[in-house]
């Protein structure tokens, strides 16, 4: 049952949040507000996202490992199709969903419920307060990949 509630609060917030913009690395290729472009500090933008999603969740070097090459994954794949987002907007929502899916999958197999969820209120939490604690460099990178997680 608690899977159940738990799949359920994923696909809303999922459901509920939009994309986001432009990534404010200086490495970045040019974006307008209806697309995001790729990210250029893949290593320092993972650290921060896991950071972010991390929070009070406890997790051993284990899991936080898995989250890192998850979140590496996720954002070489966000990556790969960044172009489409211009050019085949159903194309591109249709890859970045299946990518998602398989990133929160991934997440959600390597860490407990209460973790997952924990995990999944940080995300809509950072969403709702489009906080700005990260590196100037990389601050809009991190919020696009999140945004690009949560929708």
């Amino acid at each position: 049952m608690k899977k159940i509630l738990f799949s359920v609060a994923a696909v809303a917030i999922l459901a509920s949040c939009g994309s986001t913009g432009s990534t404010g690395s200086a490495q970045t290729q040019t974006t307008n507000t209806s697309t995001i472009s790729k990210v250029a500090q893949i290593a320092n933008t993972v650290s921060q996202i896991t950071t972010i999603l991390g929070a009070n969740t406890n997790l051993t070097s284990d899991q936080k490992s898995s989250l890192t090459s998850t979140l590496t994954k996720y954002i070489s794949n966000y990556n790969s199709i960044s172009d489409l987002a211009s050019t085949d907007t159903t194309k591109y929502t249709n890859i970045l969903s299946g990518y998602k899916d398989q990133a929160l999958s991934s997440v959600k197999s390597s860490v407990s419920e209460n973790q997952y969820a924990q995990i999944l209120s940080n995300l809509a939490q950072y969403k709702q307060n489009n906080a700005t604690t990260s590196s100037s460099t990389t601050t809009n990178a991190v919020t696009s990949i999140l945004a690009s997680l949560a929708k």
